[in-house]
């Protein structure tokens, strides 16, 4: 993640979900959620920010008066009250899928052919320093339907949009595996 300076020392990057009143005003604070792992690339005076490839990548949704968070690092997510306080938390059990050589170089060349040409060189130093996840993160994405099922993406160990989502009713009870057509 990137860290930020603070007065007690460099702490990672986090987000801040906040309740707001009637009026718009902030209520209270509700949840700090962490950041994707990002890094920062300096030369000279330019910087930038580099998100690592396979990164763990926190989701947070809202469904009524329920959020719901995925921290993106194990097969877990924590359905929260609307003050933050833990109502549910569902882990389950499923193989990680390793990172394998094969795949950092795909990754690689993926990334050089979206990158313009004066930038590939610092891509390449990245891929070459950057410590990559030794396993593919758990999930791609989550939603939640308007019956408050939740939809977990599979994350496929290709890197690409897998379509396979895993579906849990509002208790957390796996439902099933659904297959969706790409872009749906």
């Amino acid at each position: 993640m990137v860290l930020a300076a603070t007065g007690a020392g460099l702490q990672p990057s986090m987000t801040r979900l906040v309740s707001l009143s009637a009026t718009g005003e902030q209520a209270e604070v509700v949840i700090d959620v962490p950041e994707p792992d990002r890094i920062l690339d300096m030369q000279g005076d330019v910087g930038v920010v580099w998100l690592v490839p396979l990164s763990a990548e926190p989701v947070v949704r809202v469904h009524g008066d329920r959020i719901y968070l995925a921290p993106g690092e194990a097969f877990e997510y924590t359905v929260l009250a609307r003050d933050g306080t833990p109502a549910l938390i569902v882990r389950w059990n499923a193989t990680r899928i390793p990172v394998t050589e094969e795949v950092r170089a795909a990754l690689l060349e993926r990334e050089l052919e979206t990158t313009p040409e004066q930038l590939r060189g610092r891509i390449r130093r990245m891929f070459a320093e950057v410590q990559i996840p030794e396993f593919f993160p758990p999930y791609r994405d989550m939603q939640v339907d308007s019956e408050g099922n939740v939809w977990l993406e599979d994350y496929p160990g290709t890197g690409e949009a897998s379509g396979q989502w895993t579906v849990s009713d509002p208790a957390g009870r796996w439902l099933g595996t659904v297959s969706l057509p790409e872009g749906l």
